[in-house]
Order: C-alpha cells, then sequence, then structure tokens
C-alpha cells in the first residue's frame, strides 16, 4: 500500500515537471516568433493595436536583453520593414523605439508561417531613420541607420550601415553627418587663464550614395574651428562669440567590397606582418586635425585584416596596393 502510495506521488510529481517543461517549451516558442499577421499588419501599418504592438515589443526586448532597460511598453512604438537582408527572402526588421529614448533593432526570418528571432542588429539612443540599401553582389542589403547623440559639449549625428556576415551583424561603416564640440582650453591646465580660450569644432558632410553592383559612398566632409573672443571663462560662451580660425573640406570614397564584408577606402599591405589589408578609415580626415593640440589620432589609419580584426596602425606601416576604383570589382 504504502509502495503504491510512493508511486502516485512520483506520478504526480512527473506530470508537474512535464507540464512545467511543456509550457516553458511553449512560452519560450511564443517569444521566439512573431505570428506572420502580425508582421504584415505593422509593415502594410494597418490593424495595428496595443495587443499586437505587446506581443511584438515582448519578443523583442526578451530575445535581444533590452527588456531590463526598458521603460513603459505604453509610450514605444513599434514599426516593421519587410526585405531581402541576407538571401532571396524577404524577413522582418522590426524597429522598437521606447518612450524613454531606447532603441532597438532586430531580423526576424521567415518560417513556416512566422517570424523567428535571429539577432539583433544594434541598439540606439536616438534612432532618426532607418533604410535598406541592396547589396546586388551578395544577394542581400545594408541596414543603414541615422542615429543622433547628444549633451552639454557635443551634437553629434552619424551615418552607420550594418551587413551581415559571420552569423551577426557587423558595422561595416560610420561616417559623422553633423558634429559640434565644444573644449575649454583650461581644461589643459598646458596655459594660463588670461589666455585660455574656449574651442568650438564643427564638421558637416555632404552624403552622396551611388547603388551600383558594389555600392559607393561619396562623402564631402566641411570642417572647421573656432575661438571665443572671451577668455578665462568657465561657462561655455554663446554662439555669437565664436570666430573662425581654420577650415578645411575633405572628399572620401568608400567603396563597398565583398571580399573583405567592409567599406573601404583602398587595399595594402601591412609591411611588418606581410598580411593585406583593408583601409576603412583615414583618422587624419578628423575636425580634431585642424587644432594642433589635438591632432594625436593624424597620421594613423584603421585598417581590417582578412580574419576580421580591425586595428588602428600608423599610416607609414601601411603599403598601399590595389587603388581604390579597382576595388569595386570583386
Amino acid at each position: 500500500m504504502e509502495e503504491h502510495k510512493n508511486l502516485k506521488i512520483i506520478g504526480a510529481i512527473a506530470v508537474i515537471v512535464i507540464c512545467a517543461i511543456a509550457g516553458g517549451l511553449h512560452y519560450m516558442t511564443r517569444i521566439l516568433r512573431v505570428s506572420e499577421t502580425d508582421i504584415n499588419m505593422y509593415a502594410s501599418k494597418t490593424g495595428v493595436n496595443p495587443r499586437r504592438k505587446h506581443m511584438i515589443l515582448q519578443s523583442i526586448l526578451l530575445n535581444t536583453g533590452q527588456w531590463r532597460d526598458w521603460g513603459s511598453m505604453d509610450q514605444a512604438n513599434v514599426s516593421v520593414i519587410l526585405s531581402r537582408i541576407k538571401g532571396r527572402q524577404k524577413d522582418a526588421i522590426i524597429v522598437a523605439r521606447g518612450g524613454n529614448g531606447k532603441n532597438v533593432v532586430a531580423l526576424y526570418e521567415k518560417y513556416n508561417g512566422s517570424y523567428l528571432y535571429t539577432a539583433m542588429v544594434d541598439t540606439f539612443d536616438d534612432l532618426r531613420d532607418l533604410q535598406i540599401m541592396p547589396l546586388r553582389e551578395q544577394g542581400g542589403s545594408l541596414i543603414v541607420v541615422r542615429d543622433h547623440s547628444s549633451n552639454t559639449l557635443e551634437d553629434i549625428m552619424h551615418v552607420r550601415a550594418y551587413a551581415w556576415d559571420e552569423g551577426k551583424f557587423q558595422n561595416v561603416l560610420n561616417i559623422t553627418e553633423n558634429y559640434k564640440a565644444f573644449y575649454n582650453e583650461l581644461w589643459d591646465g598646458n596655459k594660463p587663464a588670461s589666455s585660455a580660450n574656449w574651442i568650438r569644432v564643427y564638421e558637416r558632410s555632404d552624403i552622396i550614395w551611388e547603388n551600383s553592383d558594389a555600392p559607393v559612398v561619396h562623402v564631402m566632409l566641411h570642417q572647421n574651428y573656432g575661438l571665443s573672443g572671451s577668455v578665462n571663462q568657465r561657462e561655455r560662451p554663446d554662439e555669437t562669440d565664436f570666430d573662425i580660425v581654420r577650415n578645411r573640406d575633405i572628399l572620401e570614397d568608400y567603396i563597398w567590397s565583398g571580399k573583405w564584408m567592409h567599406f573601404i577606402l583602398f587595399e595594402g599591405t601591412d609591411r611588418e606582418n606581410g598580411e593585406p589589408v583593408a583601409v576603412i578609415d583615414d583618422l587624419s580626415g578628423s575636425p580634431f586635425g585642424l587644432i594642433g593640440q589635438f591632432d594625436k589620432a593624424s597620421g594613423k589609419y584603421r585598417v581590417k585584416y582578412l580574419d576580421g580584426a580591425i586595428e588602428t596602425v600608423e599610416k607609414e606601416r601601411i603599403k598601399p596596393g590595389i587603388e581604390i576604383k579597382k576595388t569595386r570589382r570583386m
């Protein structure tokens, strides 16, 4: 009798465990996927309602691990773009904009009547725009965003591009569309207060996308820096107090390379180890290069190696190889 009772208890525990596992699997399955109906409703901007929004937000926040930093879902917005990101199939790019300023972008792939979470593209403080740019050479697309960040001394608008590579999204292009920063020479301690000015650094970029088989991004940088008329001033002066000291324009052409899975300026060879590299940024183009004491990055490149590693090196270390125009053919 006692043995029979024990078997009953064991059986009941087993049932509870199985139900818990089944419930957990059902919950995870529901979180990992979003129904095709919900996706299509948001993509077409029809039939949008709080229930659908909550389901999509719950999925994207839990899958990307962003739910801890998220505020109220009531003020959040969801948008969906259907596009060929990884290949021929149209998948879903889901954008969640939070009421607390947090923004998350993620990819969901279509599978058996649902869209399954694949990967997070990135998070942004203030996402202003998102567009899909075709990569005809690879058969997929780039995700291009404009995001903004600012504080009392700096205001930046970036253009960033992301490509799917090695099982995740890689940031393959960074362009500063607008930049303004202020700096007080008192902070250096190299100047006496009687001659210490505020410095204003400014940059604006004209950006033209050339959508060929291997896209090209033409960037004209307009840069200047100015000094405040007043000295020994701890509070930042008004804009009208600054006089431009120096300015310059720089033209840069970034060419998409399927070989490097990155936008590059040109290819070359690392003189130290003989490895081929792609130059992805010329740091002497920084607006701070206009100011002598802030030109530590001048004379350096950011380069990418074939294993995907990215490093900052002296320009003299790189031997230029293939010309920029020749990198258009892979």
